[in-house]
């Protein structure tokens, strides 16, 4: 237990990071690049996050596909033909990053790493980094939520570009340099899943015309 609240408390600090939207043109002469990875998933109202920071700044964030459990359930589109998940295109300052932890918001259950690993990237300005694709499997769990996860790490360049020229029409010939060794596969990255059940909230719902009444 003490291990997944230490997990938690690290996650406290960062902060979410966006996708660029559909109709970003990348800039030569700009001091930032784009990281280009994929978030691929079974489970469909959870949220997955990929955590990283900045080695030479003081960056801490995250990415995040799927869709949190919420009052209202939203199912984000798939990037892929074959299955689900999300490009993520993100906009960095240039310079070196770490990749080293990933977590799971899956109503109340929240999984966590429980090894540490490094995937260290380097975004360039004015160039789109490609830096592999994270697919997170339940091992345990339902159609709607997951109790236990495996994440697996590996290059999928050819139906991640794919999807970014689908997607991104602006960078359609965009030339993508590999920031990971081709053909690059890392199996139970993080190592089994921890999990720390948090207490569901309900919202007592109010009838107003009994208030008014009253």
């Amino acid at each position: 237990m003490a291990l997944v609240y230490c997990s938690l408390l690290l996650c406290a600090g960062a902060t979410p990071i966006a996708s660029v939207n559909n109709s970003y043109v990348l800039d030569k002469n700009s001091k930032n690049g784009l990281l280009l990875a994929s978030i691929k998933y079974e489970i469909l109202f959870s949220g997955y996050q990929v955590y990283f920071q900045g080695i030479d700044n003081k960056l801490e964030a995250y990415f995040e596909a799927g869709s949190r459990m919420g009052v209202i359930l939203i199912s984000r589109k798939s990037d892929f033909p074959d299955g689900k998940g999300q490009l993520q295109v993100v906009e960095l300052p240039a310079g070196e990053y770490e990749i080293n932890r990933w977590r799971v918001d899956s109503r109340s259950a929240k999984l966590s790493t429980t090894q540490p690993f490094r995937i260290k990237c380097e975004i360039e300005p004015g160039e789109v980094r490609y830096i592999g694709s994270f697919t997170f499997s339940a091992t345990k769990g339902s159609s709607l939520d997951a109790t236990a996860v495996t994440v697996n790490y590996k290059d999928d360049y050819f139906a991640d570009v794919t999807a970014l020229r689908n997607n991104y029409p602006n960078l359609e010939r965009s030339e993508i340099f590999m920031g990971l060794p081709s053909g690059l596969v890392k199996s139970e990255l993080g190592g089994e899943s921890s999990i720390y059940w948090a207490p569901i909230v309900v919202m007592p719902v109010v009838n107003c015309m009994a208030c008014k009444e009253a």
